[in-house]
């Protein structure tokens, strides 16, 4: 676990960018952006993924992604109407 900080929902490798992720696809819980580190898996989740550091420079690279992705598909959906 990296000790410079605590574990946030922006520093994990399951992060959606979207307010959810892997493990809460809708709507990551409160507690977890709060703060609480989800380290272990919750009753509510319906699955056992839980927090797992990633590289910041590969976290850039993901939400670039995630970013282009997004504006393709606006794009496409757009031309279609």
């Amino acid at each position: 676990m990296n000790e410079q900080h605590k574990p946030s929902c922006s520093d994990c490798k399951y992060n959606n960018f979207d307010g959810g992720c892997v493990a809460f696809p809708k709507v990551i819980p409160f507690r977890f952006t709060a703060g609480q580190p989800h380290i272990t898996p919750t009753p509510d989740q319906g699955n056992d993924i839980v927090f797992e550091w990633i590289d910041r420079t590969q976290q850039r690279a993901r939400l670039k992604k995630v970013v282009a992705d997004r504006k393709a598909l606006k794009t496409l959906s757009s031309s279609e109407t």
